[in-house]
């Protein structure tokens, strides 16, 4: 890694568990190498001509642009990601530490049956339960390839083909666990932008985002969001993150992995 980008690497990394502008001097303390804090500047200067970093109003320190963070970010988190809740913690507590809206759910892991035709109606035999929905041809003939297939999974298939109006059915009807957590960080993101309130905060309350928006990591001009599976004992489920491009994403998904407490940025 050229030194000007690993400078700006570890001046994001403060910046996230610290958010505010970084000097030249508190960064040469965290660097594993001898360097002047004239030649940080210099470096400094270089990073802001090409957009990854500005300089503060208040200090002459300098803070990551949105553009720096978002490629961090996207080279840190992960598009497949499957993370086991099966460990007691607070995920309430977790996500009103780090600020981020969180909401996940679970549901019941279901085999599919059968698909069976009733007048204008499909009973759709989960095991034990069944779901009534109307007559589809091109959904029944669909889903009598699918026998046997687990609900979570054919969930998933489902909405990749475009029946996402059955995913979401068959989600809500087998959920066994919905929550939302740091409900004050989304109302205050709302407050800067009644705009993107309106087009989005029904959808993250009613978890309408959760069940429609596909995984990964997405960015909308200072907001990250990052979807991905979790499992909680025997049941399986999604999980989405959001909040503002700098909060500490990777300390959040460590602790839920359990790989530490949160202190470090990496994924």
């Amino acid at each position: 890694m050229k030194k000007r980008d690993y400078i700006l690497l570890r001046l994001i990394e403060e910046y996230i568990k610290h958010p505010e502008p970084v000097s030249s001097k508190r960064l040469q303390a965290l660097l594993d190498f001898d360097i002047s804090s004239a030649t940080i500047r210099y470096y400094f200067k270089q990073l802001t001509e090409v957009g990854s970093l500005k300089k503060s109003h208040v200090s002459s320190g300098r803070i990551p642009t949105t553009q720096a963070l978002s490629s961090f970010w996207r080279t840190r988190l992960k598009n497949d990601l499957a993370i086991d809740l099966a460990k007691e913690m607070s995920i309430e507590e977790l996500a009103s530490k780090k600020k981020i809206f969180c909401e996940y759910y679970t549901m019941k892991e279901k085999r599919l049956n059968s698909v069976e035709r009733y007048k204008d109606y499909l009973i759709i035999k989960l095991e034990d339960e069944e779901l009534l929905i109307r007559y589809n041809k091109n959904l029944d003939r669909f889903l009598q390839n699918q026998i046997g297939r687990d609900s979570f999974e054919l969930a998933r298939i489902c909405q990749e083909i475009g029946l996402v109006s059955f995913s979401n059915t068959l989600k809500r009807f087998l959920q066994k666990e919905f929550k939302i957590c740091a409900i004050e960080e989304i109302v205050d993101i709302a407050k800067e932008d009644i705009e993107w309130a309106k087009h989005n905060l029904q959808d993250l309350l009613n978890g309408s985002k959760l069940y429609e928006r596909s995984r990964g990591v997405t960015f909308e001009d200072r907001l990250l969001s990052y979807k991905f599976k979790i499992a909680k004992s025997k049941d399986k489920g999604e999980m989405l993150l959001l909040g503002r491009v700098h909060r500490d994403f990777g300390g959040f998904i460590n602790i839920l992995k359990g790989v530490d407490h949160g202190e470090e940025t990496g994924a």
